[in-house]
This record gives structure tokens, C-alpha cells and sequence, in this order.
């Protein structure tokens, strides 16, 4: 049954600060031949949406892997594809190495990259494109590294676990850009509430007040798109909405805490029309924490991400530096010492947590795991 309202002063008092630490690198022979699609020793990575984050996951590869070359670009756009690739001649030196007949632009873009001979995939489009990416990215073979969120909808999340759950049989590492399950001082913050230091977790938050999403304009002369896709990110139908494109990264953190299990459901706290999006997740044991966002114009940003447990509170919000350039290095990592990451099942649950929170909210009455989540998520 829904329950009553978690106050918000129940979260004022001592939060904790713990050290952790990276897990230490894999020592496992790589057999004769490579773990790589051309047998070779260099990781060919082409890169799939080539705004911010996807020109940043780039770097972050070549920083993390002096065997990186950056082959492979593709956009829906043509200056997203110069820009990137200025950017990246500029800082990765010989591992760009992507001449204009492997820079490929349009809706089929994507389509082509993935086809072309690559080990690596880094796929960083808007979330509605992404189900089809990761399932086209397995199919050929690919390793993959998909940015959060991994679907706008359910059916979108279903594919990318199918996707995933495959590339797992076939020994293909699938990585996520949920990057606070790499930091340091977040894993030993998590590990601290795992060991029992503030008890047993019985509710939590992961709130934030911040800022419009960007707009870019289109440079001086060039076609005028379409502005939701130039703009994704402040258009609900390709980035899911604020819920579940923004903070499906603090709705991770509290699954993790509360022990990596889905909610039985999710309960509005406000209703359609209202400002901001506002959801109460409910386990079948009676726990909770509630998620939120608000993006507004003016104002200091405000942010909250905290458990409470039976013997304290803690705080999950940590400086968290490099932590995207951790997550990349651990993906790289897990290829080449042949123990590959298995990220699928966690991007998916806490996608699927984030859309049954939207779900809820734009209905105005709660709403079921069990409605949304696709076999297997759904057991």
C-alpha cells in the first residue's frame, strides 16, 4: 500500500565520508589471437553521436588505452562531426585516426559505423535511439559502451537487456555510463552500508533543483533541422524526460544502496501540469526513497541524494573527480584482460526504475513494476 510522505528533516544530520578505492586490474592472459574483432592488439572504437559526452568518452578511451585508435565517427550532423573530430585530433594524437570515408552523417549514420570494422562501439545518441544502437551493436559483434539511460520506454529497455543479456553469451563486455559505480569514494560510501554502518537502509532521496536543459543553435548557413533533434535533451519524446534522461544517475545510486533490487512501485507526489516531476519508489519489504527533479531558470541548483538507515544517515553526494574517465577505464580494462563487463542488467533496472517513476507521475496514480518490467526483469 502507498505510504506516508518521508520528511525531509528525517535526512538532517551526520553524513558519512569513505575512501575507497579502484578494484585492482585483471591479470588473465589474453588468448593468441586477441580478444579483437581484427585479432590485433589496437582497440578500433567508433563512436556513435558525436556531441559533448560522446567526444568526451572518446578522450577518456584514448586516455585509458595507449592501444585506442578512434576510427570510426557518426553524427546526424555535420558540424558535430567536424567538431569532434577537430577536438579529438587535437588532444588524442595517434589514436584519431579517422579519415572523412569513415565519417559518416544522416540518419543512417549510425547504421554504417557499426558496420564498419570496429572492436568498440560507444554509443551516446539521444535515448530513443539507442535500443536499436545496442542491438545492431551485439548482433555485429561489437563491444559496447552505452550511455544512460538506456531506452525512453519499456519496450526500448526490453531490447537493450535482450542486448545485453546476448552480448554476455557471446563474451562481449557491455559497459554503461553509469559512472558512480566506478568512484572510488562512492563504491566505499555503498560498502560502508553494506557492512551495516548506519544500519538497515529504510529510505532515502535523490532529488535535484536545477538548471534548463542546453540548446544549441545551428552554426551560421546550415540546414535548419528539426529542433527536437538538434535539442534532445529538452524534448520528452527523445530523452524520456527530466526523470529518466537526468536522474536515472542518482536513482542508481539509491538502487545500489537499498541492494541492487527493482521497487514492487512507484507512487505520484505531484501530478500532471504541476512543476517538476516528483515519485515515492516503494519495496515489497516496506522501504522507500523518493526521486525528483525540477529545471528552472534562475536559483542555486539544489541537490540531495541521502539514505537513511536504522542507526544514521548517509550522505551519497561525493566530489566524485575523473569518474566518467574510471568508468571507460574499467570497460577497457575488462576487454583487454578478457573478463568483460556485464553492465546491461543495472543500466536496465535503473532505466526501467526511472520510466515507472514518469509513468506514475504523468498518470497521477501509482504504478506496478510488474506492468512495465519484460521477462526477465519482470520475475
Amino acid at each position: 500500500m502507498p505510504s506516508a510522505p518521508l520528511p525531509r528533516r528525517a535526512f538532517l544530520g551526520h553524513s558519512c565520508a569513505a575512501a575507497g578505492s579502484l578494484a585492482a586490474a585483471t591479470t588473465a592472459a589474453v588468448p593468441a589471437g586477441g580478444f579483437f574483432a581484427g585479432g590485433g592488439d589496437a582497440l578500433r572504437v567508433g563512436v556513435v553521436g558525436c556531441g559533448g559526452r560522446g567526444t568526451g568518452a572518446a578522450i577518456q578511451a584514448a586516455a585509458a588505452d595507449p592501444a585506442v585508435r578512434i576510427t570510426v565517427l557518426a553524427d546526424l550532423f555535420t558540424d558535430h562531426i567536424d567538431s569532434a573530430a577537430a577536438v579529438l585530433g587535437r588532444t588524442t594524437g595517434r589514436a584519431f585516426d579517422c579519415p572523412p570515408e569513415r565519417q559518416f552523417v544522416g540518419a543512417d549514420g549510425w547504421r554504417r559505423a557499426i558496420d564498419a570494422p570496429l572492436d568498440i562501439v560507444i554509443l551516446a545518441t539521444s535515448p530513443d535511439a539507442r535500443p536499436a544502437q545496442v542491438e545492431a551493436a551485439v548482433a555485429a559483434g561489437r563491444h559496447v559502451f552505452c550511455e544512460a539511460p538506456a531506452a525512453i520506454a519499456a519496450d526500448g529497455v526490453a531490447t537493450v537487456h535482450a542486448a545485453a543479456t546476448l552480448a554476455a553469451a557471446r563474451g562481449l563486455a557491455f559497459g554503461s555510463g553509469l559512472a558512480w559505480r566506478h568512484d572510488p569514494v562512492t563504491i566505499g560510501t555503498i560498502d560502508l552500508l553494506r557492512a551495516g554502518a548506519f544500519g538497515r537502509p529504510v529510505a532515502g532521496v535523490a532529488t535535484s533543483q536545477i538548471g534548463p536543459a542546453w540548446r544549441r543553435c545551428a552554426p551560421h548557413g546550415a540546414p535548419l533541422p528539426a529542433t527536437d533533434l538538434r535539442n534532445w535533451i529538452a524534448c520528452p519524446a527523445r530523452s524520456g524526460g527530466d526523470l529518466v534522461e537526468h536522474q536515472v544517475h542518482a536513482i542508481d545510486k539509491l538502487l545500489w544502496a537499498f541492494g541492487d533490487a527493482p521497487p514492487a512501485w512507484a507512487e505520484p507526489l505531484t501530478g500532471p501540469g504541476t512543476d517538476g516531476t516528483a515519485v515515492r519508489y516503494v519495496f515489497s519489504d516496506g522501504r522507500s526513497f523518493e526521486a525528483a527533479i525540477v529545471r528552472r531558470a534562475g536559483g542555486r541548483d539544489a541537490i540531495a541524494e541521502m539514505v537513511r538507515g536504522t542507526r544514521g544517515t548517509c550522505d551519497l553526494r561525493t566530489a566524485g573527480s575523473g569518474r566518467h574517465g574510471r568508468s571507460m577505464a574499467a570497460f577497457l580494462a575488462s576487454i583487454r584482460h578478457g573478463r568483460p563487463l556485464a553492465e546491461g542488467p543495472a543500466l536496465c533496472r535503473s532505466t526501467l526504475t526511472a520510466i515507472l517513476g514518469r509513468e506514475a507521475a504523468t498518470a497521477g496514480v501509482a504504478r506496478g513494476w510488474a506492468e512495465l518490467a519484460p521477462p526477465p526483469m519482470s520475475a
